[in-house]
């Protein structure tokens, strides 16, 4: 089940979404956008919000700020935040700051599906509002996205909108995939320190190389052992994806974890009422090492309204059967013997081009 406690119904103005083991936990500040207080396991029933601040409260270190800056849904310069900021835009070569007010905290969804949080905000002196959906189903993935909408003449260029979780203090170690043709999907590790580790991708699409998942996690994590917490960005094309681990701490945090889409320059130019709605970032965590989480996201996918509900029709692929050799003779003789043994769908592998009769001549012909 997925469940919000909504702040309006709380005094201390603790904002509560939980669903399938986890929770976010957001804290509704009189001057800003709601603080992230914790994403992680399900607290249960927070009885005393003043405790679970103070709690996450690090110690001041010297020449800092005098008081624990915010690690908002948001985070910038403004609240004291030093990492890779989660919006970055100007308008006409000049950087624009923003410092939103007027924020609104909403329950939105239906029963049937997983709870949603609606946050919105506006910053007059900028000339923007923004807003951005939260939702964790009951598998406890949580999605996250944001929306910039222009308010004034003046266009809007957005360089940059991310979205940025918390990472837990256990997190020691960054596991992300690479590779190239025939070498797909390569998990590579390495130790979390301080700085970010960024993975970018120009290709315009997803390719060989695409991180598909960037994850942090406690020393040695592995398959069945460990915590370990994951992004994916749900995007098709230009994708960033991030851990930053700054030497003073992300606010009550120890680093963040989090992505978005990778714009070009120029790329989001905003007139009065136009929007860029970021691509959906999604989070997943696991105390149960990778298939932990594995299990959490292939759940969210097929619980999706479009994922396929009726079997995967039988395939038979060409390639071993035929190899190059695309004579019309073999491959009907191959459709019959296919379909005596129930395959409904026949694969053409490599050889179909004209000219195709081995491996060094007629790819990317398309006759």
């Amino acid at each position: 089940m997925t469940d919000v406690d909504a702040g309006a119904r709380r005094p201390d103005g603790l904002v509560v979404l939980r669903g399938g083991g986890s929770s976010v936990i957001l804290q509704r500040r009189p001057d800003g956008l709601p603080e992230v207080v914790h994403w992680g396991a399900d607290l249960g029933n927070i009885a005393h919000a003043a405790d679970l601040l103070r709690a996450g409260d690090p110690a001041l270190p010297q020449s800092g700020l005098d008081e624990v800056w915010p690690l908002t849904l948001l985070p910038s310069e403004t609240d004291g935040f030093s990492g890779r900021p989660s919006l970055s835009a100007h308008r006409a070569g000049r950087s624009v700051v923003t410092r939103f007010a007027d924020v609104d905290v909403s329950l939105t969804g239906s029963k049937a599906g997983p709870s949603e949080l609606a946050v919105r905000a506006s910053d007059e002196v900028a000339g923007m509002d923004w807003s951005c959906m939260l939702a964790i189903d009951t598998h406890g993935v949580l999605t996250l996205r944001h929306t910039i909408t222009n308010t004034v003449e003046d266009v809007l260029d957005v360089h940059e909108l991310l979205a940025l979780m918390p990472l837990p203090s256990t997190a020691r170690e960054i596991l992300d995939l690479t590779g190239r043709w025939c070498r797909e999907r390569h998990p590579q590790r390495l130790a979390l320190q301080h700085g970010g580790r960024i993975r970018e991708s120009r290709r315009g699409r997803t390719g060989h190389d695409a991180t598909l998942l960037m994850m942090a996690g406690e020393q040695s994590f592995s398959f069945r052992h460990g915590e370990v917490s994951a992004v994916h960005v749900a995007w098709s094309g230009d994708h960033v994806h991030l851990v930053d681990q700054l030497p003073e701490g992300a606010g009550r945090h120890t680093a963040i974890i989090g992505g978005g889409e990778l714009l070009r320059a120029g790329e989001i130019r905003l007139a009065q009422g136009e929007s860029y709605a970021a691509p959906p970032v999604i989070f997943a965590r696991s105390r149960r090492g990778l298939d932990g989480l594995s299990e959490a996201i292939h759940g969210y996918v097929r619980q999706r309204p479009s994922h396929p509900h009726t079997p995967r029709p039988v395939t038979v692929n060409s390639w071993e059967a035929l190899y190059f050799d695309h004579d019309p003779d073999r491959v009907n003789a191959l459709v019959d013997a296919a379909a005596r043994i129930g395959a409904e769908r026949l694969v053409l592998d490599d050889g179909w081009f004209t000219g195709r009769r081995d491996d060094s001549r007629g790819l990317g012909d398309w006759q």
